[in-house]
C-alpha cells in the first residue's frame, strides 16, 4: 500500500484497478476489473443484479477512487432502501476505509456520510435511501 502523490492519483483516476492493487492489495475478479477499467470513460455502467459477486465491493472501490482522484467532490450514494445501502455499500466503504491508514486519516467516515477532514462541506460522499 502506497500513499499517493500527484502523479499516482493521475493514474487511479485513468486506471482504478491499479488503485484497488496499489492501495487496497486486492485483486479483482476479471469483470470487476473491467468495470474498473472502464470507469474513466463509461461512468455509467450497469451490473447484473445477484447476491454475492461484489457488487458492492467493486461500488466502493470506485467510490474511494472519486473521492481521492477528484478535488471537492460531492457524491450522493443511492438504494432502493436504507438498509440495503447501509448494509451493503456503507458497509465496503467502511471495510476499505479501515484497510488504509491513510484513508483513515484523510477521511471520516460516519453512518450516512463520508468526508475529508480537510473540507467536511465541500468534499464528500452521503448515503441517500431511494
Amino acid at each position: 500500500m502506497i500513499s499517493p502523490n500527484a502523479a499516482v492519483l493521475e493514474r487511479w483516476y485513468k486506471a482504478p484497478q491499479m488503485m484497488v492493487r496499489e492501495l487496497f492489495g486486492a485483486t479483482p475478479d476479471a469483470w470487476q476489473d473491467e468495470v474498473l477499467a472502464t470507469f474513466p470513460t463509461t461512468p455509467r455502467t450497469a451490473m447484473k443484479a445477484s447476491k454475492g459477486p461484489g457488487k458492492s465491493c467493486v461500488m466502493a472501490w470506485l467510490g474511494w477512487n472519486f473521492l481521492l482522484t477528484r478535488p471537492h467532490p460531492n457524491i450522493a450514494a443511492t438504494s432502493i432502501s436504507g438498509d440495503n445501502l447501509r448494509d451493503g455499500l456503507w458497509k465496503e466503504m467502511a471495510h476499505w476505509r479501515n484497510k488504509v491508514p491513510m484513508l483513515q486519516a484523510r477521511f471520516e467516515w460516519q453512518t450516512e456520510r463520508i468526508f475529508a477532514r480537510e473540507a467536511q462541506a465541500t468534499w464528500f460522499m452521503s448515503a441517500r435511501a431511494w
